[in-house]
């Protein structure tokens, strides 16, 4: 709820937030500091530093609209509210992402005909594992790499047997965006896609699945994993039905 001096309530929360979507544009569209963040958004860097530190004199309205005049794809309800997604709906993310990309070089995209489950580590691990095939789609261009999605603990945003593109998460221990859907990889060699979330203790991931309805009593509502047994964090940047690739 907006006060009547333009500044948003429950600072604190906000900040929360705000941290985490800069954090994903950061990380997203590949900026490196706070800095040349500001100057694309056209807020003063000494405002950002303070918006990020909690000043609540600087998380206006106005500052808000900045960010989703620049990245439309974040919902300005959850940054003021809390409530729903920090990401617009996939299919609206996906016409940005196109908009976006179209300005940047082609980038080919290795995809490896394995599933995440079965032969995704042999393929990390092993840089000498040739990709199947090359492929260029605009939503893809974040990725590293696309795989194979098998399963349906996440039908209800991801398909069995889509093609996800993945981008490993560089220093996730100390930071991620939360509640994305990400691939785990943990040291006894499991493997799972699930929507993540630190616990409160900073101790585990939360991995919480997302089924169809009719699916949902073969999953728990949710499962914690220590943060010690996990050894690479990506997130799943894109996704597209296999058949596209085919057409």
């Amino acid at each position: 709820m907006i006060e009547k001096d333009n500044t948003i309530n429950n600072s604190k929360n906000i900040t929360e937030r705000i941290i985490n979507i800069v954090e994903y544009i950061k990380f997203t569209y590949k900026i490196k500091t706070n800095t040349a963040l500001a100057k694309i958004i056209e807020v003063p860097q000494p405002n950002l530093s303070a918006i990020l530190n909690g000043v609540e004199k600087y998380q206006t309205e106005g500052f808000f609209n900045k960010i989703i005049d620049k990245y439309p794809i974040i919902n300005k309800n959850w940054i003021e509210t809390g409530q729903g997604n920090m990401l617009n709906d996939q299919t609206e993310a996906e016409e940005i992402e196109v908009e976006e990309v179209e300005k940047l070089p082609i980038k080919k995209i290795p995809f490896f005909d394995v599933d995440f489950y079965s032969g995704f580590t042999k393929i990390f691990n092993d840089q000498t594992v040739a990709p199947s095939y090359y492929f260029y789609l605009p939503e893809f261009h974040n990725a590293q790499f696309a795989i194979k999605n098998s399963g349906k603990s996440m039908s209800k945003e991801l398909g069995n047997d889509d093609i996800l593109g993945l981008r490993e998460v560089p220093e996730w221990k100390t930071y991620f965006p939360q509640g994305e859907i990400y691939a785990v990889v943990t040291t006894n060699d499991l493997r799972t896609i699930k929507k993540v979330r630190r616990d409160k203790e900073n101790k585990n991931l939360v991995l919480i699945p997302k089924p169809l309805d009719e699916d949902k009593f073969d999953y728990p509502d949710y499962e914690e994993v220590p943060i010690s047994m996990v050894t690479a964090l990506f997130q799943v940047v894109a996704s597209t039905h296999s058949k596209k690739l085919a057409l």
